[in-house]
């Protein structure tokens, strides 16, 4: 048993959202295994959030850094052992320098750049940063006091911290609590490419953070979790000597009663943030005209989860259902052979497409959405296509053609008993756990070498 502690920002425990499923899963496989897990929020909770984390395992412990008047009151620096410098980084005028060098390095660009195509570009993202908080803004001095407190509390021979924006947060521990202190940090991305996708997009990001800036972060860590193969490479060139290791999502494997019954439908399962928005008005305005176009009379498509919000009030094609979010996600697998994710933007794994596999379901999705599941593509378990006129065409074949569907969600959900179970996924965070505290030096399982020296930490 490994003593672990997971700092985080998300809420978790709501399973709202693909990351907060993909914690979630991993707070499970963490206290199934046996390990002691501690759990640092970095923000406050409401009556809500404790109401819902009553549900969890009584071995899980949460410990909010923000505290109510009426709870105990915030660690002092003299009991966590740190120095006070260290809880004061002074953020407004950090922020504040950090929006002038993206300025001066956006005028450089522009100069080099004259051309009228080519400087607009450049001028989106920059109007764009300056509504983005940069890593350390997300964090006050009190919760650094109280991630320190409770480091030093617990004694974790490891800390998986979730997202790279919660780095910063290291820099509260002195030597004697991070001596001996094993660090993983689960990306779900990459950040500073997820973060240029939306300004391309026209989207603000939810971090102002460059690929220099993501490197220096990473190179803090002892272990970098990417979410699938093709961000492993790219993390591992930010990352230089750290190593870098794919953990995928796993996802429970079952075969719904719709992929053998009629009528067929169509599902599309998202949280309110923007992707998902942008992704089902791209299914509405665009690819209901193709189907249209190809002769269908309706649109066989029910809308889930917290994007149904921003259609309130619109008109909706003929056959279009909203669901709204439904706490039972296993039955929305059960009633829709078919899932339909026409992401556009955004990073990392898609986890609804992840999880539609696991249910075979025949999935229909747009290249950005099958990032990291490019073997799922040529096994023949997902199928991709690009544009709306292709899209429309795919989910038709699909609903005209039942035994076609049921292919493919039966090739899904064998793909996916091969590569998305907790096994295969959680091999190198296992790995890391089962090391021996203090024998940090060396290689995790004699296959993952661990990088301890101040260079690779970024202090060099």
């Amino acid at each position: 048993m490994t003593r672990v502690l997971m700092l985080t920002h998300n809420r978790f425990w709501r399973e709202g959202m693909g990351s907060q499923v993909r914690i979630a899963t991993l707070v499970r496989h963490l206290l199934h295994q046996g390990h002691e897990l501690h759990v640092v929020f970095s923000g406050n909770l409401q009556p809500a959030d404790r109401k819902r984390l009553q549900t969890w395992p009584a071995a899980l412990r949460v410990a909010a850094t923000r505290r109510d008047a009426a709870d105990a009151p915030t660690p002092t620096p003299a009991s966590t052992g740190a120095p006070q410098q260290a809880r004061t980084p002074g953020l407004q005028r950090w922020a504040l320098l950090h929006h002038l060098a993206y300025l001066v390095q956006g005028l450089w660009a522009w100069l080099r750049c004259p051309q009228p195509g080519q400087a607009a570009h450049l001028r989106v993202p920059l109007r764009l940063a300056l509504a983005e908080p940069a890593p350390r803004e997300l964090h006050t001095a009190q919760d650094a006091l109280a991630f320190a407190a409770a480091v030093a509390d617990v004694r974790p021979q490891v800390l998986v911290v979730q997202y790279v924006a919660m780095v910063p947060l290291l820099a509260a521990l002195p030597r004697t609590l991070r001596a001996g202190l094993r660090v993983a940090v689960d990306t779900h991305d990459v950040q500073s490419e997820r973060r240029l996708r939306f300004h391309l997009a026209g989207q603000p990001h939810n971090l102002k953070l460059g690929p220099s800036d993501e490197a220096l972060l990473l190179r803090r860590c002892d272990l970098v979790l990417a979410i699938q193969d093709a961000d492993r490479v790219k993390l591992q060139a930010l990352a230089g000597p750290v190593p870098v290791a794919t953990m995928l999502h796993p996802v429970p494997l079952r075969l719904h009663p719709a992929a053998t019954t009629a009528p067929r439908r169509v599902l599309f399962l998202g949280s309110g943030m923007a992707p998902n928005i942008q992704a089902v008005i791209f299914l509405l305005d665009e690819v209901w005209p193709a189907l249209q176009r190809l002769g269908a009379p309706a649109f066989p498509l029910t809308v889930a989860g917290g994007v149904c919000s921003a259609l309130a009030g619109r008109p909706l094609p003929p056959g279009v259902e909203l669901a709204g979010v439904v706490a039972d996600t296993a039955r929305l697998y059960d009633t829709h052979a078919i899932v339909a994710a026409p992401v556009l933007t955004g990073g990392g794994l898609k986890i609804k497409v992840a999880e539609a596999l696991g249910a075979g379901a025949a999935v229909v999705a747009m290249p950005l959405a099958a990032e990291g599941l490019e073997d799922a593509v040529n096994a023949g378990a997902l199928r991709v296509v690009d544009g709306p006129d292709a899209f429309a065409a795919a989910l038709l074949e699909l609903l005209n053609d039942a035994s076609a569907a049921v292919s493919l969600g039966t090739a899904a959900l064998c793909w996916s008993a091969a590569n998305l179970s907790s096994k295969a996924a959680y091999a190198a965070l296992n790995a890391l756990l089962t090391t021996e505290s203090g024998s940090c030096d060396g290689s995790l399982g004699g296959t993952i070498p661990v990088a301890r020296n101040d260079v690779a930490r970024g202090r060099g």
